[in-house]
């Protein structure tokens, strides 16, 4: 009875390796010249809003060396 517990607790082991396996694959349906520019126009967002963010530290903090 004990060997056969373990096995079934192999087979669920390997159903779980192999689901989660499967999941990490996600084939890419978009263009990569999209994902390009998608990318470069949210580093461009996140580089204006710290601009942004320095020049009002800068403002706020006058002693500061910058």
């Amino acid at each position: 009875m004990g060997e056969l517990q373990n096995k079934e607790k192999v087979i669920v082991r390997l159903r779980i390796s192999n689901n989660l396996a499967a999941g990490r694959y996600k084939p890419q349906e978009e263009n990569p010249a999209d994902l390009i520019r998608k990318a470069l126009a949210i580093e461009r967002e996140i580089t204006e809003g710290l601009e942004k963010q320095l020049k009002e530290i800068k403002e706020d903090n006058n002693d500061w060396k910058f």
